[in-house]
C-alpha cells in the first residue's frame, strides 16, 4: 500500500473548507479513510494545525485534531531527523522536515500545494515524489 504524507496546506483545505481546494482535499481524505493509501502527518504538524485551525472558528480545534488522529498515522520525529532536515539542500526548514518525515515513514508521495516544496521534485532525484492534490487524485481515478 502506498504511503502519502500530507502537507499542512492540504489538511487545512479540508478542515477549513477552503474555497477552490475543499473538494480535492475531501476526495483525498475519502481515499485515505477507505484505505486506498496510508495517510501520514508529521508530528510537528499537529500543534501547527491546532493553532491555525483555532483561528477558523468552525469546529472545536480539539475535535479537528481528534478527527485527524483517526485518519492519519503520525510520523514521530526525533533529534536526528531534525538534524537531517537541516542538512538537506532545502531552504525552508519546514519543507525539509516534511521530506525527512516522508522518508522515515517510507512514503511514496508528499501531497502539497506549496509551490516551494513542489519545486524540489525537479531539483534532484528523490525516492519520495512531491505532487499536488490534483496529481494524486488523477493517479487514483486512472486505476
Amino acid at each position: 500500500m502506498r504511503g502519502v504524507l500530507f502537507d499542512i496546506n492540504v489538511v487545512l483545505d479540508f478542515l477549513a473548507k477552503r474555497e477552490g481546494f475543499f473538494e480535492e482535499a475531501t476526495l483525498l481524505f475519502d481515499l485515505a479513510v477507505t484505505g486506498k493509501f496510508k495517510a501520514y502527518l508529521s508530528s510537528d504538524s499537529i500543534p501547527t494545525l491546532y493553532y491555525l485551525y483555532s483561528k477558523q472558528k468552525t469546529l472545536d480545534p480539539k475535535e479537528a485534531i481528534s478527527l485527524l488522529l483517526d485518519v492519519f498515522d503520525i510520523v514521530t520525529l526525533e533529534k536526528q531527523q531534525f538534524r537531517d532536515a537541516i542538512a538537506e539542500n532545502i531552504d525552508d526548514l519546514e519543507d525539509a522536515i516534511k521530506y525527512i518525515a516522508a522518508r522515515k515513514a517510507e512514503c511514496d508521495f508528499i501531497v502539497t500545494r506549496d509551490a516551494a516544496l513542489l519545486k524540489h521534485k525537479t531539483q534532484r532525484k528523490v525516492k519520495t515524489h512531491i505532487i499536488t492534490p490534483k496529481q494524486l487524485l488523477a493517479m487514483y481515478q486512472a486505476v
